[in-house]
């Protein structure tokens, strides 16, 4: 599965106001999934399952913003998330 959003935003203010549209936002979300079940005998199965999802993404309001830059507002100086996952399970049931 492939996600992607990108996002800009336009301001507008009265004539006698300065402006500027602020930065974009993006964010990519991949993943896949592959499983497989294996019957060994009539009451035992085993499960298998790979998972993999990728995240990137850039926020103006997050990104590179020192802490406690604005009055009046708490910043931590965190940034976007961006993280790459694998996960792999492996289960046994028993029927009885």
């Amino acid at each position: 599965m492939n996600s992607a959003a990108d996002t800009n935003i336009r301001t507008t203010v009265g004539t006698s106001l300065l402006r500027a549209d602020l930065p974009p936002s993006s964010s990519d979300l991949s993943s896949a999934s592959f499983y497989g079940d294996y019957r060994w005998r009539r009451d035992i199965s085993f499960h298998l399952r790979f998972e993999y999802e990728h995240f990137n993404s850039t926020d103006w309001a997050v990104d590179n913003v020192p802490a406690n830059q604005l009055a009046n507002m708490i910043l931590l100086g965190e940034s976007s998330p961006d993280y790459t996952v694998w996960v792999t399970t492996f289960t046994v049931g028993y029927r009885f």
